[in-house]
Parts: C-alpha cells; sequence; structure tokens
C-alpha cells in the first residue's frame, strides 16, 4: 500500500469525534444537504453510516460556502475537504475501497 493523495481537512469537533479505524467505503453522491445543521457538501464518500468524506459545508442553493475551516476540528464528524479535493476522492475511491482515517 502506498500514500497516493494527502489532503488538509478538518475532522468532527469535541463531542462529535470523527470515528478512527479502518473501513470501506460503502457509497457515494454528488450532493447532501441537512436542515439539521442547515448546510450540504459537495462529492461525497461514504465510509461508516453517515460518516462522509465531502466537501467544505455549502448553504442550500450549493451557491456560497458556510464554512472554509480546514486544519483543526470543525465539522459534526465528517471529513470535510476543499471542493476541488472532495472531487478526487468521489471520482478515483471506488465503492468497497479500503480507507484508514488516523
Amino acid at each position: 500500500m502506498s500514500l497516493t493523495k494527502e489532503f488538509l481537512c478538518s475532522t468532527g469537533v469535541n463531542g462529535k469525534e470523527t470515528p478512527k479505524g479502518t473501513f470501506t467505503v460503502q457509497n457515494k453522491g454528488d450532493w447532501f444537504y441537512t436542515d439539521k445543521y442547515d448546510q450540504g457538501g459537495k462529492y461525497w464518500v461514504g465510509f461508516k453510516g453517515n460518516y462522509l468524506f465531502h466537501s467544505v459545508p455549502f448553504d442550500k442553493e450549493q451557491k456560497k460556502i458556510v464554512d472554509t475551516t480546514l486544519g483543526k476540528p470543525a465539522s459534526h464528524g465528517c471529513i470535510r475537504l476543499k471542493v476541488d479535493e472532495s472531487k478526487w476522492v468521489y471520482d478515483n475511491v471506488p465503492i468497497g475501497s479500503k480507507v484508514i482515517v488516523k
């Protein structure tokens, strides 16, 4: 196994930590939105239940980034990436792939 890409990201804040371990990509999609947090993400890749790799969060219209924080905990448990980097994961990591979250 070799490292293909490395991205600056944000993970879950205290109390909503991102799970660590070895997982399998289960599903993916190009957009989601949740009323609970009034935000959504582009190019998501699911690795454990509702835990996803996805873009920085957007408003409901998918036009405005609502939080640009990367490099420190900022999410509700997902792994946030720059839009182009979440698109790379979406395009290049197929369902069934192993992912390791440390």
